[in-house]
């Protein structure tokens, strides 16, 4: 099954072909990535983060939290009046 098919199966109008056919292209598609995540998983398994790093070709950078100033709070008086 290929492209080729799918085309073909549009063009006749053979609906029932054309996701048989779709079906089985991507299918095939999707195993074969998985296969290639498979094996790109296992040559890094038990690198460690440093080698993955370089491997990866960019280095993580953390997120760092942007601080901000905190405004002060008022505290009522103690006789329960307003200052």
């Amino acid at each position: 099954m290929g492209t080729k098919d799918l085309i073909d199966a549009i063009q006749s109008g053979d609906a029932e072909g054309i996701e048989n056919t779709f079906q089985g292209i991507m299918s095939a598609k999707v195993g074969d990535k998985l296969d290639t995540m498979k094996k790109e998983m296992a040559s890094n398994m038990f690198k460690t983060p440093e080698e993955q790093d370089e491997i990866a070709g960019e280095p993580e950078v953390e997120a760092q939290a942007e601080e901000t100033p905190a405004e002060p709070v008022e505290e009522p008086a103690e006789d329960g009046k307003e200052v």
